[in-house]
């Protein structure tokens, strides 16, 4: 009997340790589970992020293309009003020059009490 009572207590020792090897796999699988979903929602929320990034910096370039465009139309419309100023002011220049010589003129008549000159010029 001896050795039929030590092949039963192995077998219950094995036994038993099946079930105590079998009892964490449904709690592993549940933690593994919920390691996934969390996963899964993680990922989610990074593709998310990304989309909306994607969008803000794509938004952002259109702005600053349309900026930069701006800038230079109201740049060329400096650059033309600005040659417009000059040939104004050259022309206010050469009617200066024209007024003094007629001035000139005119005070060297008076020094000199001529007639003064003829206008139309």
């Amino acid at each position: 009997m001896r050795g039929w009572a030590r092949a039963l207590g192995a077998v219950a020792a094995f036994g038993l340790a099946g079930c105590a090897a079998s009892e964490p796999a449904p709690l592993l699988r549940d933690d593994v589970a919920r390691l996934r979903t969390d996963l899964a929602r993680v990922e989610q929320a990074i593709q998310r992020n990304q989309a909306e990034l994607k969008a803000d910096l794509q938004r952002a370039d259109r702005q600053s293309t349309q900026s930069f465009a701006e800038l230079q139309r109201s740049l060329a419309q400096l650059g033309a009003r600005l040659d417009d100023l000059g040939r104004d002011g050259a022309q206010l220049q050469g009617r200066v020059d024209e007024l003094r010589r007629r001035l000139d003129a005119l005070a060297l008549q008076f020094e000199v009490g001529g007639p003064p000159p003829p206008r139309g010029g």
